[in-house]
């Protein structure tokens, strides 16, 4: 886990723990301790989710996106060489699938 930027649908810049294996196809920027000029990702925020199947097993895995213009959220259809830290084999390359947008909790 590695400390990232997110930026909220509403345009606020909140700083939060991510994955680190994925940060880069999720265009995660690093928190660097001065960046993120709305503090840390409120506990009531769920972040945006991209979908990904794995090309042999079939598995589905989700990342983290940090902004909305990032190609992994944009892009309809596509795939992504992503390795999860919790897999023991290499990267894969994922098939895009669906996405969650963010969510607000009570």
């Amino acid at each position: 886990m590695g400390k990232y930027l997110y930026v909220s649908d509403d345009g606020n810049v909140y700083w939060g723990r991510f994955d680190v294996t994925n940060s880069a196809i999720a265009s995660m920027t690093a928190y660097d301790g001065t960046n993120a000029s709305d503090g840390a990702l409120p506990r009531n925020v769920r972040p945006r989710r991209r979908y990904l199947k794995h090309p042999t097993s079939g598995r589905e895995r989700a990342i983290i996106c940090g902004d909305t213009s990032a190609a992994t959220w944009t892009d309809p259809v596509g795939t992504v060489q992503a390795m999860f830290a919790y897999e023991a084999n290499a990267s894969a390359n994922y098939t895009l699938q669906g996405r969650t947008g963010e969510k607000m909790r009570a």
